[in-house]
């Protein structure tokens, strides 16, 4: 579906950024919503159905780069939803309006007021949706009740969405944690969705045509959260490559440093698409994450990681027939 994407930008002098041709209703929800995850999606949902009732187009308001990676000074933050996949998912949900608050410094040291002055009262938004623990303005001292200054705008305030049978909230970190233990079945769980990786294949040292499994080396696009090394059992898809309907393949990637053929190698993404015998360097992949099959290792030549690997396929492909059976879950 159209999604209308706009970049919002602190002017010099502290003019007002002005959005283009902003609609005259707005029911919006604002936030970093890194990894779009199902707690980011009750607000999604609550979004749209008041936009809906109340005659409005619907927003998501977000921040690039994360807030926390300037106020930090992290230069190597990594994203489960770098901005431009963040956008990819965000079509998905129905959301018509998407608004991008370049984040800097000056950014960070606005007043709660002028935050809104500056940032949302041009957006002409009648209906904000936030978390309970939204926070805004220099040093998050601003809270959701801030934002309603005018007795006209309504505000709704969503509550923590827990995982089902306990009480911990839906929260980003957690999702960060079991995707470096490479738990994907509750990282798929708390996302609703399947985790993905984009990037580019680049040419490798070409070993594993020798040993009868080639894989494709990915060069990610964007600095992307990355699965904890192993073995993993996921899909590969690319709507210029293998079909129009960018029909998923199944495949087995490895996430790690090669040690069995390589000393003091860096961390690399190679995928082996199964049963699939054409070139795909230079393509551009999505790689889906559906499960661990195991971790990295240390074999004692070239003839034992060959023997794994052949198990390695052997099981995702067994795994994959299992989700095919399910019908509910199938990649």
């Amino acid at each position: 579906m159209t999604m209308h994407v706009e970049r919002l930008e602190l002017v010099t002098g502290g003019a007002r950024p002005q959005p283009k041709h902003p609609p005259a209703k707005l029911v919006a929800t604002i936030g970093s919503f890194d990894g779009l995850h199902r707690g980011h999606q009750v607000l999604l949902q609550e979004t749209i159905k008041f936009a809906e009732l109340e005659g409005a187009e619907s927003a998501l308001i977000t921040f690039d780069p994360h807030p926390r990676a300037v106020l930090t000074g992290a230069k190597d933050w990594a994203y489960m939803t770098p901005l431009q996949e963040k956008i990819e998912v965000l079509k998905t949900f129905g959301i018509k309006r998407l608004y991008i608050i370049h984040f800097t410094p000056e950014v960070s040291a606005l007043t709660p007021q002028d935050f809104i002055e500056l940032f949302l009262t041009p957006l002409h938004i009648q209906h904000y949706v936030v978390g309970f623990d939204f926070r805004f303005g220099h040093k998050a001292c601003g809270r959701p009740e801030d934002l309603i200054s005018d007795p006209s705008v309504k505000l709704t305030i969503i509550p923590p969405v827990s995982t089902e049978g306990e009480q911990q909230k839906i929260a980003s970190s957690m999702i960060r944690e079991a995707l470096m233990n490479g738990d994907m079945d509750t990282v798929r769980h708390l996302l609703g969705r399947p985790y993905r990786l984009r990037g580019t294949v680049i040419r490798g040292a070409g070993r594993g045509h020798t040993i009868g499994f080639p894989t494709a080396n990915l060069l990610l696009s964007d600095p992307y959260v990355i699965p904890g090394t192993g073995v993993y059992g996921v899909t590969v898809e690319s709507g210029t490559l293998f079909s129009e309907e960018r029909t998923p393949l199944l495949a087995v990637m490895n996430i790690g440093t090669k040690p069995t053929v390589e000393k003091d190698a860096k961390l690399s993404l190679e995928v082996h698409v199964l049963d699939y015998t054409g070139d795909l360097y230079g393509q551009e992949l999505i790689v889906s994450f559906f499960f661990r099959i195991r971790s990295e290792q240390k074999f004692p030549g070239i003839d034992a990681l060959r023997a794994q690997i052949q198990k390695d396929v052997q099981f995702a492909k067994e795994r994959f027939l299992w989700y095919t059976s399910l019908g509910s879950e199938k990649p």
